[in-house]
């Protein structure tokens, strides 16, 4: 349908205009044009070069924060772009706009970047003085539709371009057949009327509605090196094929021409050969060159180049061959892979066994003397920061196609449908090289990525049959995950200070011994194997005071002191972003039931709802005068219930964020906020040594429970609701019928206060938390 041409000629002609801002192109397996880690960075610099007083605010950005670009996409929007772009209000009375183009935002690798990248972006909407209008084309996947669908009405309008008419698509692709083959025609020194209306008229009713068939076409068409009358009859001999596809109408008569004078066995094996290679580049997970394309298939590069050299109308072959190679449209990609064509296309690629055969192959090269090894750039000192180290001495270290093999041999394994077993080439093959093969990530500054590709090779163990491997890799991501700073940071010490300081008992430690330094004399005391800790999460500057899960566990939000939530991942530890905006310390956070939301509650006497993907603020909730000390969702997500010092409880919208009601009855500080799981009740713990049970329909108060002599610190209901827990600073936890209001049972034993309370998932238990520092488990039926 001819996305990308739409967007470069809307692009070209605000240009022509002045009105450009910046524009990016997405194109998946190019680098860092297929993810969206330069996205924000590269409309920033395009920005700059449009507003000159940008520069400043930018700048400055940078200053503060010069690793901005690795931070999370919320961070780098929001410190590159709006606020510079708030800053320079002042200097520019008069408004004015600008559009950035975006194209192919479908083809963004990562889902999850695709919603955030929409939902930022819609923030510029009514910023002045400078009006962003932002254009994106893309197929309509469900990223994309659920990133517009989470827009506020009038923020945008779309245009399907299935559903224009059919005359106005057969024009649009007439006149640009008529003006690409009219310069064919000049350039070559055809007869006038070639070609004839009758021969445009077939092309377009062959190409409606792929724009991608007239430009195929036109540069078959096209090519020097053949007549293109006769090229021109080729393509129009497929016209009255009915059982064929548009795809196969775009492709099959260009591919049937290559191998149409050649004998039955050089065809058989040139065809064999074309689907080796390009089998292997339409499923690459990243753009390669020549050159590194054939050491990864361990062959000849010229073999590559013959192979390429007829296909320049769908491939983008560079003349300088460490360039990368490009598909011209992820179309060919589809019509090799369509698996309709099994068994019926001497050009159909089985996209299982590529996988399968760039995976063993990946596994070659890595364990090959041109693959990995122990210090692999070759460094003097193992304390060397990463940082430290030339980017010029990383590349030649680890060329293109070894980077490629440590990051996406795994992948290939997965998308193959193969399994690992016990003593299969894969085990086999970390056994011996999962050091270096670290090592190899880190200089790559993809030490969170090794996480995720460890947890892809466990899903493809059984602990049961393969009990060894199954061991094997997790005992190698405990590892990974307590040396998560080593890896990031300082490569050479995974052999020195990381796999020293390992459990004695750790495998990794047994099997790569011999490689900790000869230097190393004397061996710290270690405990014998991995403790209960997984990893620990360090970025705050302050206390920490409360931590969430999401309710999918992918994500855990913490509270500090410094004013500040983070949002880690919990499989990798690392923060995916900083929410800042609250004015003093906050106290409380709590995870809308399905995950999109975060709420926050702080002693500047504000709530906050934070979009969870992105990290941006979507309201404050003001009301309170006097500090936030708990928050809690009801069970379906509607409403926002909160604990004050002002001895109030407020319910919010937590769609709008506006106060439904305040419920006054405490005489003191509120500590502690609860719903019920049908979320009928609402309790409230205060200081006034007090429980209150309200109605949050009628927001009437249900009971008061009174018996505890101290404070009320927390409050839960049991998963039945039956039960209300307290713990108070009278040392003791008291368990209370919701319905009635009666005490159940005083629990006592803890030598000092209590100041939190919850029951297991299935209510049998109720654990406590005191300032004697100790946990207990007490049964909820006997106390």
């Amino acid at each position: 349908t001819g996305k990308s041409t739409i967007a470069r000629t809307i692009a070209r002609s605000f240009a022509d205009k002045g009105h450009l801002g910046a524009s990016f192109s997405f194109k998946k397996g190019e680098g860092d044009r297929g993810t969206a880690s330069r996205f924000f960075i590269t409309i920033a610099t395009a920005l700059m070069a449009r507003i000159p007083d940008l520069i400043s605010g930018i700048t400055k950005a940078i200053d503060a924060d010069p690793a901005i670009s690795k931070k999370a996409l919320k961070d780098q929007f929001e410190k590159l772009i709006l606020q510079p772009l708030f800053e320079i209000r002042q200097a520019h009375p008069n408004a004015f706009g600008l559009i950035i183009v975006i194209d192919a935002l479908d083809e963004c690798e990562r889902k999850e970047d695709i919603q955030v990248i929409l939902q930022l972006l819609a923030r510029t909407k009514s910023l002045g003085p400078v009006s962003l209008w932002v254009f994106v084309t893309s197929r309509p996947d469900l990223p994309i539709r659920l990133g517009f669908k989470q827009m506020s009405d009038g923020t945008y309008q779309d245009l399907i371009l299935h559903n224009i008419p059919k005359e106005t698509i057969a024009h649009d692709i007439a006149v640009f057949l008529e003006h690409e083959l009219r310069v064919v025609s000049k350039q070559r020194s055809l007869p006038l009327g070639w070609p004839s209306k009758e021969q445009i008229q077939a092309l377009v009713e062959m190409a409606i509605p792929l724009f991608i068939f007239a430009s195929t076409a036109c540069r078959y068409i096209g090519d020097e090196r053949d007549n293109p009358k006769k090229r021109l009859e080729i393509f129009l001999q497929y016209q009255t094929t009915n059982q064929v596809s548009r795809l196969d109408k775009t492709y099959l008569p260009i591919l049937n021409h290559l191998f149409d004078d050649k004998d039955e066995l050089d065809k058989e094996r040139q065809t064999s050969e074309f689907r080796k290679v390009v089998g292997s580049i339409v499923v690459l997970e990243r753009l390669l060159s020549i050159p590194s394309l054939a050491h990864l298939l361990n062959i000849p590069k010229e073999d590559i180049s013959c192979r390429l050299d007829l296909l320049h109308v769908e491939v983008n072959i560079p003349i300088d061959e460490d360039m990368p190679i490009r598909l011209l449209h992820l179309s060919f990609r589809d019509f090799l892979l369509d698996t309709q064509k099994r068994g019926k296309s001497p050009f159909w690629v089985n996209e299982k066994e590529t996988h399968k055969r760039l995976a063993s192959k990946c596994l070659q090269l890595l364990s090959s003397p041109k693959g990995l090894r122990q210090n692999m750039c070759n460094l003097t000192r193992p304390g060397t920061l990463r940082s430290e180290v030339d980017c010029q001495i990383i590349g030649n270290a680890l060329p293109l196609e070894v980077r490629y093999a440590c990051r996406y041999g795994a992948h290939h394994l997965e998308k193959s449908g193969g399994r690992i077993c016990d003593g299969n080439l894969v085990h086999n093959f970390l056994k011996s090289y999962f050091l270096y093969w670290l090592e190899a990530m880190s200089f790559m500054g993809e030490a969170s990525e090794s996480i995720h590709i460890i947890n892809s090779l466990q899903s493809l163990t059984d602990a049961n049959e393969s009990a060894a491997i199954f061991d094997f890799l997790r005992d190698r991501k405990r590892f990974v995950l307590q040396n998560r700073s080593i890896l990031e940071d300082a490569p050479l010490q995974l052999y020195s200070s990381a796999l020293i300081f390992a459990p004695k008992m750790a495998i990794i430690r047994t099997k790569f011994e011999d490689s900790i330094p000869i230097w190393v004399t004397r061996l710290p005391k270690v405990e014998k194997d991995w403790n209960a800790l997984m990893q620990t999460l360090e970025g705050h500057s302050y206390n920490v005071g409360a931590v969430a899960f999401s309710p999918d566990g992918q994500l855990v939000a913490s509270t500090s002191d410094d004013n500040t939530l983070r949002l880690w991942d919990v499989d990798t530890g690392s923060c995916r972003s900083t929410l800042e905006g609250h004015l003093d310390r906050v106290n409380d956070v709590a995870f809308l039931p399905d995950g999109q939301l975060v709420a926050s509650a702080s002693h500047d006497k504000t709530l906050r709802l934070w979009d969870a993907s992105t990290g941006s603020c979507r309201s404050t909730l003001e009301g309170h005068s006097d500090q936030v000390n708990d928050v809690a969702f009801l069970p379906d997500g509607k409403l926002v219930a909160s604990a004050s010092h002002d001895k109030t409880l407020r319910l919010w919208d937590a769609s709008t964020g506006s106060c439904r009601s305040t419920l006054e009855g405490h005489s003191s500080f509120i500590f502690a906020v609860a719903f019920s799981p049908d979320g009928q009740l609402v309790a409230s713990a205060s200081k006034d040594n007090t429980v209150l049970l309200w109605d949050s329909s009628t927001r009437f108060c249900r009971s008061t429970l009174e018996g505890h002599s101290g404070w009320v610190e927390d409050v839960a209901f049991s998963p039945d609701g039956q039960l209300v827990a307290s713990a108070s600073h009278d040392n003791t936890v008291r368990l209370w019928d919701a319905g009635t209001g009666s005490c159940r049972s005083t629990l006592e034993g803890h030598s000092d206060w209590f100041n939190a309370v919850a029951f297991s998932p299935d209510g049998q238990l109720v654990a406590s938390v005191s300032w004697d520092r100790t946990i207990r488990l007490w049964d909820a039926d006997t106390g």
